[in-house]
């Protein structure tokens, strides 16, 4: 394989996840540091990068990128988070941002992320490197349907909420208000 083939550290990553995979674009420079503007598809993933790439200990990227899929819940799941939320189905998913870092410190910046009728914009980033982790956000909030995104157990619906140990039940869905 080509990574193999040019001494190229392989990631630990799981390729089965992007069983077909599709690009087209452009590539410029040396094999550990090179420009690139492509656009993909993998299933139901498509998006563009276009910035810089170099590969040292880990791959680092400096550019824009644009990434939809067609249900938040299956592109939460396709990445490889484990969380269940009230709703199974929650809308599309788009995130147009400027990006930079490694995947263990990334910053998201002029960021535009919708998931479902949810809508941020603004900045993140995260530190995952060392014992204290570390994320940031500055986001301002156009919308966001609070309940859609509350974890569920499986098999279960209902709304509930874990309090100083407790569990505090709801007998009405809560409601988000500005009044209270």
């Amino acid at each position: 394989n080509m990574i193999e083939k040019f001494g190229l550290s392989q990631p630990d990553f799981d390729y089965n996840r992007f069983y077909s995979l599709t690009t087209s674009g452009t590539l410029n420079g040396e094999l550990d540091n090179f420009s690139v503007n492509t656009e993909f598809t993998s299933g139901d993933l498509n998006g563009n990068y276009n910035g810089t790439v170099v590969v040292g200990d880990e791959i680092s990227v400096d550019g824009e990128i644009d990434l939809k899929h067609p249900e938040v819940m299956n592109f939460v799941e396709a990445i490889g988070l484990d969380y269940k939320t009230q709703s199974p189905n929650l809308g599309l998913f788009r995130l147009k941002s400027k990006i930079k870092g490694t995947p263990s410190n990334m910053n998201l910046t002029d960021m535009e992320l919708n998931a479902g009728y949810s809508q941020f914009s603004g900045n993140l980033n995260y530190d995952f490197r060392g014992d204290n982790k570390i994320a940031n956000a500055e986001l301002k909030i156009n919308k966001f349907e609070a309940d859609k995104y509350m974890p569920r157990e499986e098999g279960k619906l209902s709304m509930s909420a874990k309090i100083d140990g407790g569990i505090a039940s709801f007998l009405t869905k809560p409601v988000w208000s500005k009044d209270r």
